[in-house]
């Protein structure tokens, strides 16, 4: 049923979710219980704050913080050996000090910092590795 519905178009998330309910309901799980149980699963601080957090992280980018605290970073770092990395880190270090968190702080600098480290010639993975860390 599944393989059928995706081949007929249907997202894949609506798919999964009708033969979901197709199978509970041929199981005799009570559908009450079911919504009961997704609404406490859903109910998670954390699913709540990681998307906030992401969108402080854009906010603070689009009004320009990030730009800001990247030339101070490169002020400070940016003449070293290796000095879009070092700018990448200690960027990472101020915004995080602001946001308090380092989700808002990845989805920030690293839209900020990834494409130029990308066309300076650093590689994917350790541009990726230096962002995340």
């Amino acid at each position: 049923m599944l393989l059928g519905m995706i081949g007929f178009g249907v997202p894949i998330a609506f798919a999964l979710a009708a033969v979901s309910i197709v199978v509970l309901t041929i199981a005799g799980v009570d559908m009450l219980v079911v919504a009961q149980r997704f609404y406490r699963g859903v109910q998670s601080f954390p699913l709540v704050a990681v998307p906030l957090f992401i969108l402080a992280g854009q906010v603070m980018n689009r009004s320009g913080i990030s730009g800001h605290l990247v030339e101070f970073a490169k002020t400070l770092v940016g003449q070293m050996r290796g000095g879009l990395a070092a700018v990448n880190v200690v960027t990472s270090m101020f915004f995080a000090g602001m946001s308090g968190t380092a989700m808002s702080d990845t989805a920030a600098v690293g839209g900020i910092l990834i494409p130029p480290m990308i066309q300076r010639g650093y590689s994917r993975a350790f541009t990726g590795a230096v962002t995340a860390s």
